[in-house]
């Protein structure tokens, strides 16, 4: 049981950050994050572009919702969090591996490594799908596809 407990990973705890400061001190300017193996610590920078990015689409879309207000701290809620996990669950899964035998701790810390949790974060379009069904029950609309570029929304 010992020799068990030493192969599994915890978690790790899970620091947003949104200071430009704090951001840069931690050395993740234009990176979505860094993970510290030694303090099991994630740092997540919330100025990430694919947050703004994915926060953007989601506005355009639920421009219409009856209480814009309601809606873009709604939105600003879900891209946080999107983020959060996919950083997040790119860490997982890399501390995961370490039960494969077939990664050594060189191909452990590539993945680990700020610019891999990047590419995680920039996979936002997977994660929208989820938002517009919370932003569509939240706010009683749903988004009606008109077959163009611009979509509009109806009351659920």
């Amino acid at each position: 049981m010992a020799r068990m407990a030493r192969n599994l990973e915890r978690a790790p705890t899970l620091i947003p950050l949104d200071e430009e400061s704090d951001i840069e001190e931690r050395g993740i300017k234009g990176r979505a994050g860094r993970y510290y193996a030694t303090t099991s610590e994630l740092f997540i920078n919330m100025t990430y572009p694919a947050v703004g990015a994915m926060r953007e689409q989601l506005e355009k879309e639920y421009a219409q919702a009856p209480e814009p207000e309601v809606m873009q701290l709604l939105v600003r809620s879900l891209t946080r969090n999107s983020m959060i996990q996919r950083v997040g669950l790119a860490v997982v899964f890399a501390l995961a591996k370490r039960i494969n035998k077939e990664w050594d701790e060189e191909a452990m810390g590539k993945a680990l490594e700020p610019e891999s949790l990047s590419i995680a974060a920039d996979n936002y379009f997977d994660s929208l799908q989820d938002a517009r069904r919370s932003l569509g029950k939240r706010l009683n609309i749903r988004r009606v596809e008109t077959g163009s570029a611009d979509e509009e929304l109806e009351p659920a």
